[in-house]
C-alpha cells in the first residue's frame, strides 16, 4: 500500500505513481497529473484534493477508486482536427420554375446540360408521371415517326400523312398510312391497331376488258365490301389513336422548354478527422465514487467496471463535436433563344454567374484515439510505450518487446496471449514478438473494449485477468474452426461469422521509443456483430450502474452510457449527446429536461420525469454564401433528437407537470410495454424546417429567386400500446405515428392535428432584345411562382382513440386501425382538409419597333397576363377493419372527409354526457360538409399599334368540382343529431332532390339515399363554377380617343349653347343672355351657364364618336354605351367643370385683373395665379363628382399649372418666329409651327405622365396650335 499526504501534489509528464495495492493520495491544494502521467493503483484508490486535475493522462484503480474534489477537471488538451475534402463530383442540375432535375432524369432529350453552343434550336423536354421516356422515347424515335420540324420538336405524326406524289400533276399529295397494323405505337399508346387488310387474290372485276365467272364476280364484290368495312374500322382504329397521340403531343408541348437555367457545378465533401487525441482518463475495474461541488469531463473518459456515482452540484460532460461540410461550386448558366435580325440567324444566348452552396452538419467524433471519423472497428493501439512504467526488453531471445516494470508486477504473474499460441500449439519462438508481457496486453485490450462499447468491462466480466483468459481461448477455437495463423487480420465476412466476442494476435508495425520500427504480435479484440450495442464518440461516462445525484444541473454533449442502469438526478438535465442503457434509464429534473439533438436510449425502460417542461428537439443549421452578386442559403437537419427503447418489452413513459414538446424527434419503442407521453398543460409535435434559397443575378435583364422549405415533423413508433395525454391541448403538425398496439391521444382542451407544408416560392425576370436598329423587339417576362403542398399527419394502430374535451380537429389526417376508431369531442369537431394549392402569374411585355431611324416608324406594344391557380383538397381518410365511431358534441362537421369501415356511427358525444346536467348542451349537429377543388386560367392579351389602335383579348376558365364526404360502410347516425349534408349543384334552382338521385348512386354516397328520407335534414346546396370565355375587342387607345375628341370639339365649338337658345325658343332675350354675352371687343363670350352646357354637349359629342370608331358603326352598342354611367359622369364632370372656371374667370380678381382679362402679356406670374385657380377649380369638381382625394386633385392642379403656363410661354415664343414670306413679311411655315408645339406638348406631357404622357402632350399641343384662330388669344 502507498500513501502520500501533501499540500500539492504533481505526476509530472511521463511519470508514474503506482501502488502493487492500495493507493491514497491527499492533498490540501491541488492534486495534478499531467500529460502522459500515469497514477495507477492494482487495488483501491482513494484521492482528496480541493482541486484535481487529469489533463491527457490517466488515474486507474484495478479495484475501486474514489475522488473527493470541490473541483474536478478530466481533460483532452491535446486534441486537434482536419478537414478532409473528399474528390469532387459532379453536381449538374436543370432548374424550372424553382425545381431541379438531375440529368439522367430527362430521359435521351438532351445528352448534356452542360454544351454551350450557339445552338437555337436546342429544346430541353422535360419528365412526365404519364409518359415516363424508359417508355416513350420519342427523342430517339423508336418507335414513333418524329413530327415534321424536325426531332428537336419532340413530337410525333399523326397516323396519316400527306405525301407528295408529284408536283404538277392533277392529284400532287396523297394521304397515307403513318403506322402500320404492326408498329409498335398501338401497343404503347394502348390502341387495338385495326390488323391486316382483307385480301383477294381473284382478278379485278371491275377493271375494263377483265372477264370474271360469277364466281368471280361474287367474291370480288364480296372481297369489296369487307375492304369497306375495314376502311371504317381501320378509320375508327386511326381516329382513336390519333386521340392518344394528340394528348401525347400536348403534353411534350407543355414540357418542351426553349429557355433554361443550368445548375453546372461540382460537389465537395469534406469531413472532419481527428489528427491528435489524447484524452483524460480516470478508470475503475470496481466502484467510482466521485463528489465534487463542480465535475468536467471535456473530450475525455470516466470509466467503471462497476458502479459509477457523481454527488455534487454541477456535471458538464462535453462534446468533440465539429461540423462536417459539403460544398457546391460551380456557375449558374441561364440558356436563352435570341431570334434573328435583319440579315443574321437565330442565336442561342448564355449568361453566366457563379453559384455556391454549403451545407453544414454536427459531427460527434472519437477521442479515444487518432483515426479518421468513420464507422469501421478501430486498428490495435499500443498504450504510451514511453510511460516509465513501461521498459524495453533488451534481451534478444525474449518473446516480448516490453515489460511492466518488476517493482509493480513483483511475484505477480498475468495472463498474456502465449495462452492462445499454446491452444493453437505454436511455438511462439518460431513466431514475431509480442508486444509486451501480460499486464500491459491486458491494459491494451481494456482500452480497446473502453472505445468499442464504452464499458470497462465486456458482457458480465468483473475481472481483466479472467475476461483476458476467456477471450483469447474464444479467439483459439474461431482460429481452428477457419484455418488462422497469429499474425493476420480478419476479413469483413471472418468477423461477420463470429458467433462470439474475441482477441486475436496480429501482426502491426511499432516505432519504438528510440526510433526504431519494428513488427509485433498485438492482441486485438473483435466483438461479434450485435444490434443496440453502444459506440460511443466523444467524452465518455460510464460504468455498469450509472447514478449522478445533482443538486444543480447536468449538461452533457458527450456519452453516458450504463451497463445495466443509467440514473440521472439534477435541478436541470440539458444533452446534445447520448445518454443510454442496456437496462434502464431514467432521467428526474426538479425543473427542465431538455434534449437538443440528442439521444436517450435503453434496452429494458425509458423514464422521464420533468418538474417543469420536457423537451426533445431535433436541430437544424443554416448557412449563407454569397457569390458575385448571388446569395445562396441553406437549412438543414443537422442532429436528430430521439428516444428509444430497443428491448423486446421495453417500457417508454415521458411525463412533465407542464409542457411537453417533441419537436420533429424521433420516438421508438421497439418493445411490447406501453408508451406513454404526458403533459400537465400541453403536448406539443411541432415541426422543424429546412429548406433553401438560390438568389441568382446574372445581370439587370436576368435574375432568378427560388425559395424551397420544407416541414419535418415527429415520428413515433411503439410495437405496444400508445397512450398521449395532455392536461390542457394536444397539438400535431405533420406527426406520423404508428402503433402495434392501441393508440390513444387525448386532450382535457383541443386535440389538433395539423398538416405540414411543402413550399415552392420562384421570382423571375427576363429581358431579351431581339433583332437590330431596324427590327426590333423587347421581350420582357415577369414569373411569378407561390406552391405549397400538404404533408398530412398519419396515425396507426390496432385500435385509434382521439379524444378532445374541446373538440377535435383533423387537417386531411390519415387514420388507419386494424379493428376500431373512436373520435369524440364535447364541443367542435372538425374532421377537415388539408390543401394543395399552386398560383402561378406571368406578364410578358413585347415592343416591336420596325422602320425609320430609330426603328419607330412603326410602333406595336403587346402585355400579356397569363394567371393560373389551383387547388385541391386532401380530405381526412380514416380507414378501420371494425367501427368507426364518432361522437357528436355541439357541432361536428366533416370537410369532404373519407371514412370506410364495417360499421359507421354518429352518436352522441360520450364526453357531453359525462358532463354535469346543467352543463350538457342539446343534442349536437352534424355536418356532412364537402371541399371544392379550383382550377382557374386566365390569359389576358393587350396589343396597342402607334398608340392609336388597341386589341384585347381575354380567355380564361374556371372549373370547380366538389368532393363530397364518403361513407363506406353500414351507416348509422343518431336520430337526435341535427343533420346537414352539402350537395353541388351546377346552377341556382338546379332540382336538388333529382342531384340527390344522381349522387347516392356513386361509392360512397349511397347514404344521400337514405338521408333523403328523413325530412329534417338540411341540404346545402353549394354552387360549383363551370365557365370558360374567350373575348375580343379592339377600339381606340386613350390617345386616339384624345385625338377624335379634340377633333369633335372642334367641329360642334358653340352648338351647344346655339341648340339650347334654339330649344329656349330662340326669343327670349333674358333666356340668350343668361347663356352668352358680349365683350368690349363685340367677341360673344359664353357666361358660366352657356359655358357648362356647351362642355357638357363637346363631352358627350366626342363620346359618341369615340364609341362609333370602337364599335365599328354599330349605333345600337353606341346607343347603349352613351347611357352608360361612366359617360353621364364624364358628362357631367366636363360640365360642372366648365361652368365653375367661367364663373371663376368672370367674378375672381388676381393681381387687380379679372381672371378673363389676364393674358400672356401680364407676365408669367400673373398667367401662373389664373392657371392654378382655374386648375383648382376643375380639380376640386372631379374630387367631388368622382371621389378622388383632393389633396391629390390639388396637388395634379399645381402640376397642371406650372406646365401650362411654361408651355404657354413657350408656345407664344414659337408664335413670334418666323422666316420671310413672298411678300417680304416675316412668318413661320406652317408644318414648322405645328412640329414646334408639339414638340412643346411633348416635353410638358411627359413630365406629367412618364413616357406615354409624350404622345398624348405632343398630340394636344398639336391640336391647341392647329385650334388657336378659335379662342381669344388675350383670354
Amino acid at each position: 500500500q502507498l500513501a502520500i499526504s501533501a499540500e500539492r501534489v504533481v505526476n509530472a509528464e511521463n511519470a508514474v505513481i503506482a501502488a502493487r495495492g492500495d493507493l491514497s493520495i491527499q492533498a490540501r491544494d491541488t492534486i495534478s497529473n499531467q500529460r502522459a502521467g500515469l497514477i495507477l493503483s492494482a487495488g483501491d484508490m482513494a484521492l482528496s484534493a480541493d482541486r484535481i486535475e487529469n489533463r491527457s493522462a490517466r488515474i486507474e484503480a484495478l479495484g475501486d477508486l474514489d475522488i473527493d474534489a470541490r473541483v474536478l477537471i478530466n481533460a483532452n488538451d491535446h486534441f486537434e482536427t482536419e478537414p478532409v475534402a473528399g474528390s469532387p463530383t459532379p453536381y449538374v442540375r436543370l432548374r424550372h420554375e424553382g425545381v431541379d432535375y438531375a440529368s439522367d432524369e430527362l430521359g435521351l432529350n438532351f445528352g448534356s446540360l452542360t454544351e454551350y453552343a450557339d445552338d437555337p434550336g436546342a429544346r430541353v423536354l422535360l419528365p412526365s408521371e404519364d409518359y415516363p421516356f424508359a417508355d416513350y422515347p420519342a427523342l430517339a424515335a423508336s418507335w414513333a415517326v418524329p413530327a415534321s420540324g424536325g426531332h428537336r420538336g419532340f413530337q410525333i405524326e399523326l397516323s396519316r400523312h400527306l405525301q407528295v406524289l408529284c408536283h404538277d400533276c392533277n392529284e400532287p399529295t396523297v394521304m397515307v398510312d403513318t403506322y402500320a397494323s404492326d408498329h409498335p405505337i398501338w401497343a404503347r399508346l394502348g390502341v387495338a391497331p385495326p390488323g391486316p387488310a382483307p385480301s383477294f387474290a381473284g382478278p379485278d372485276c371491275a377493271a375494263e376488258f377483265t372477264h370474271c365467272t360469277p364466281t368471280e364476280r361474287q367474291a370480288h364484290q364480296a372481297w369489296l365490301a369487307q375492304s369497306q368495312q375495314y376502311a371504317i374500322h381501320k378509320s375508327e382504329r386511326q381516329d382513336a389513336l390519333d386521340v392518344k397521340i394528340e394528348a401525347y403531343n400536348a403534353s411534350v408541348a407543355a414540357r418542351t422548354l426553349r429557355d433554361w437555367t443550368v445548375i453546372d457545378a461540382s460537389e465537395t465533401r469534406q469531413e472532419p478527422r481527428v489528427l491528435h487525441s489524447e484524452p483524460g482518463q480516470i478508470a475503475a475495474g470496481g466502484d467510482l465514487r466521485i463528489q465534487a461541488s463542480a465535475a468536467i469531463n471535456d473530450k475525455s473518459q470516466i470509466l467503471a467496471g462497476g458502479a459509477l456515482g457523481v454527488l455534487g452540484t454541477t456535471l458538464d460532460n462535453r462534446d468533440a463535436s465539429v461540423l462536417a461540410r459539403s460544398d457546391i461550386s460551380g456557375q449558374a448558366v441561364y440558356s436563352y433563344f435570341e431570334e434573328d435580325c435583319w440579315a443574321c440567324n437565330d442565336d442561342r444566348r448564355h449568361e453566366y454567374a457563379p453559384y455556391s452552396g454549403t451545407r453544414e452538419h454536427e459531427v460527434q467524433l472519437s477521442v479515444a484515439s487518432a483515426r479518421q471519423h468513420a464507422p469501421d472497428a478501430p486498428t490495435a493501439l499500443p498504450v504510451n510505450l514511453r510511460s516509465a512504467l513501461f521498459q524495453p526488453v533488451a534481451d534478444p531471445a525474449s518473446g516480448v518487446l516490453f515489460q511492466t516494470d518488476p517493482r509493480f508486477t513483483a511475484s505477480r504473474t498475468w495472463t498474456d496471449s502465449g495462452a492462445q499460441l499454446a491452444l493453437l500449439n505454436l511455438d511462439p519462438n518460431t513466431l514475431q514478438k509480442r508486444l509486451g508481457d501480460g499486464f500491459l496486453e491486458q491494459r491494451l485490450v481494456r482500452e480497446q473494449i473502453a472505445q468499442l462499447t464504452g464499458q470497462r468491462f465486456l458482457g458480465d466480466h468483473t475481472d481483466d485477468d479472467a475476461q483476458y483468459l476467456a477471450l483469447l481461448q474464444a479467439g483459439a477455437t474461431f482460429a481452428q474452426a477457419h484455418p488462422l495463423r497469429p499474425g493476420i487480420t480478419l476479413t469483413a465476412e471472418q468477423v461477420a461469422a463470429l458467433t462470439s466476442d474475441i482477441v486475436w494476435l496480429e501482426a502491426q508495425a511499432l516505432t519504438l521509443p528510440d526510433g526504431r520500427t519494428v513488427t509485433a504480435l498485438v492482441p486485438r479484440v473483435y466483438l461479434m456483430p450485435r444490434e443496440g450495442e453502444l459506440a460511443p464518440d466523444g467524452s465518455l461516462i460510464a460504468g455498469r450502474q450509472v447514478h449522478l445525484d445533482l443538486s444543480g444541473d447536468f449538461l452533457n454533449g458527450g456519452s453516458v452510457a450504463g451497463r445495466e442502469l443509467v440514473l440521472i438526478d439534477a435541478n436541470g438535465i440539458r444533452s446534445s449527446g447520448r445518454i443510454g442503457s442496456e437496462g434502464t434509464t431514467a432521467l428526474k429534473a426538479r425543473q427542465d429536461i431538455d434534449v437538443r439533438g440528442g439521444e436517450v436510449a435503453a434496452r429494458d425502460a425509458l423514464l422521464l420525469d420533468a418538474g417543469r417542461d420536457i423537451v426533445v428537439a431535433s436541430t437544424t443549421r443554416s448557412t449563407t454564401t454569397a457569390a458575385g452578386d448571388s446569395t445562396y442559403e441553406r437549412t438543414v437537419l443537422d442532429r436528430k433528437a430521439r428516444l428509444v427503447v430497443t428491448g423486446e418489452a421495453g417500457v417508454l413513459i415521458a411525463q412533465a407537470a407542464q409542457d411537453m414538446s417533441l419537436q420533429a424527434a424521433e420516438v421508438v419503442n421497439q418493445g411490447s410495454g406501453p408508451s406513454v407521453l404526458v403533459a400537465g398543460r400541453d403536448l406539443l409535435l411541432p415541426t422543424v424546417s429546412t429548406g433553401a434559397t438560390d438568389d441568382i443575378h446574372w445581370s439587370a435583364d436576368h435574375r432568378q429567386r427560388s425559395e424551397r422549405r420544407e416541414d419535418k415533423g415527429t415520428t413515433i413508433q411503439a410495437h405496444g400500446d400508445l397512450t398521449m395525454l395532455a392536461g390542457r391541448h394536444l397539438l400535431g403538425r405533420a406527426v406520423d405515428i404508428d402503433a402495434q398496439g392501441d393508440v390513444d391521444a387525448r386532450a382535457a382542451a383541443a386535440l389538433l392535428l395539423e398538416a405540414g407544408e411543402r413550399r415552392l416560392s420562384v421570382d423571375e425576370h427576363h429581358r431579351v432584345r431581339h433583332g437590330d436598329s431596324f427590327k426590333r423587339k423587347t421581350v420582357t417576362e415577369d414569373l411569378t411562382l407561390r406552391q405549397s403542398q400538404a404533408i398530412p399527419s398519419e396515425l396507426g394502430g390496432r385500435n385509434v382513440s382521439l379524444l378532445g374535451g374541446a373538440g377535435v380537429y383533423t387537417e386531411g389526417t390519415r387514420i388507419r386501425a386494424e379493428e376500431n376508431v373512436d373520435i369524440d369531442g364535447a364541443g367542435t369537431t372538425v374532421l377537415g382538409a388539408a390543401q394543395d394549392q399552386r398560383v402561378s402569374e406571368r406578364h410578358i411585355e413585347v415592343e416591336r419597333r420596325l422602320g425609320g431611324l430609330n426603328g419607330d416608324a412603326h410602333r406595336s406594344d403587346t402585355e400579356i397576363d397569363a394567371l393560373h391557380a389551383r387547388s385541391r383538397a386532401h380530405g381526412t381518410d380514416i380507414r378501420a377493419g371494425g367501427e368507426i365511431r364518432v361522437g357528436v358534441g355541439e357541432r361536428t362537421e366533416l370537410q369532404g372527409a373519407r371514412l370506410q369501415a364495417e360499421a359507421i356511427r354518429f352518436e352522441r358525444s360520450a364526453l357531453a354526457e359525462d358532463a354535469p346536467e346543467d352543463a350538457q348542451s342539446a343534442p349536437g349537429e352534424l355536418i356532412l360538409g364537402a371541399t371544392v377543388d379550383r382550377d382557374l386560367a386566365s390569359v389576358e392579351r393587350h396589343n396597342e399599334s402607334d398608340r392609336v389602335w388597341q386589341r384585347m383579348r381575354s380567355q380564361g376558365h374556371e372549373h370547380e368540382t366538389l368532393n363530397a364526404t364518403e361513407l363506406h360502410g353500414k351507416l348509422s347516425i343518431d336520430e337526435t343529431l341535427r343533420v346537414g349534408v352539402d350537395v353541388g349543384v351546377d346552377r341556382p334552382g338546379d332540382d336538388l332532390q333529382r342531384k340527390i338521385r344522381q349522387l347516392s348512386t356513386q361509392p360512397g354516397l349511397q347514404y344521400l339515399a337514405e338521408l333523403s328520407q328523413r325530412p329534417e335534414v338540411d341540404w346545402r346546396a353549394i354552387e360549383l363554377a363551370r365557365r370558360e370565355w374567350d373575348h375580343e375587342a379592339q377600339g381606340l387607345t386613350g390617345v386616339g380617343a384624345a385625338l377624335l375628341m379634340a377633333v369633335v370639339a372642334y367641329f360642334t365649338m358653340g352648338m351647344g349653347t346655339d341648340l339650347a337658345i334654339a330649344a329656349a325658343g330662340g326669343t327670349s332675350s333674358a333666356t340668350a343672355a343668361a347663356l352668352t354675352t358680349t365683350t368690349a371687343t363685340g367677341a360673344t363670350a359664353y357666361t358660366a351657364a352657356g359655358a357648362a352646357i356647351n362642355a357638357g354637349f363637346t363631352t358627350l359629342a366626342g363620346s359618341a364618336a369615340v364609341s362609333f370608331v370602337n364599335n365599328g358603326g354599330d349605333l345600337s352598342a353606341v346607343f347603349k354605351d352613351l347611357g352608360s354611367s361612366d359617360t353621364v359622369k364624364q358628362v357631367l364632370v366636363g360640365m360642372v367643370g366648365a361652368g365653375l372656371v367661367q364663373g371663376l374667370s368672370d367674378n375672381l380678381q388676381f393681381s387687380g385683373k379679372a381672371l378673363k382679362d389676364i393674358g400672356l402679356n401680364d407676365g408669367m406670374g400673373a398667367y401662373f395665379g389664373k392657371q392654378f385657380i382655374e386648375h383648382a377649380g376643375r380639380a376640386s369638381a372631379n374630387a367631388l363628382l368622382l371621389g378622388t382625394p383632393l389633396d391629390k386633385a390639388l396637388e395634379g392642379a399645381l402640376v397642371s399649372s406650372l406646365l401650362s403656363t411654361g408651355t404657354a410661354f413657350g408656345a407664344d415664343a414659337i408664335g413670334d418666329l418666323g422666316v420671310p414670306d413672298g411678300n417680304g413679311g416675316v412668318t413661320l411655315n406652317a408644318a414648322g409651327r405645328h412640329l414646334l408645339h408639339a414638340l412643346l406638348g411633348c416635353a410638358s406631357g411627359a413630365v406629367q405622365a412618364g413616357r406615354e404622357g409624350c404622345a398624348a402632350g405632343g398630340a394636344g399641343a398639336l391640336l391647341g396650335e392647329l385650334a388657336a384662330g378659335w379662342f381669344n388669344p388675350d383670354g
